[in-house]
């Protein structure tokens, strides 16, 4: 797994689900992807992905798209 932060991308071990559970700003997108809802720029629903602030993307599945509209 890969964590991807502002300045570094930082390899680990470890489940997904235990990472997500450790804190309340991380919404699960995806299978493959936490993200920290703080950082969200944008959701784009054309093309199934979530626009973060520093212009990275990551898929977001259909189902999760109104939870995180919610969470927002």
């Amino acid at each position: 797994m890969a964590l991807v932060s502002k300045n570094k991308r930082i390899q680990f071990t470890g489940r997904l689900q235990d990472i997500e559970a450790m804190d309340d700003r991380l919404f699960r997108s995806h299978r493959s992807y936490l993200v920290n809802i703080n950082k969200i720029e944008q959701i784009d629903k054309v093309n199934n992905e979530i626009i973060l602030h520093n212009q990275l993307t990551c898929l977001i599945s259909r189902r999760k798209i109104k939870a995180l509209r919610n969470l927002l």
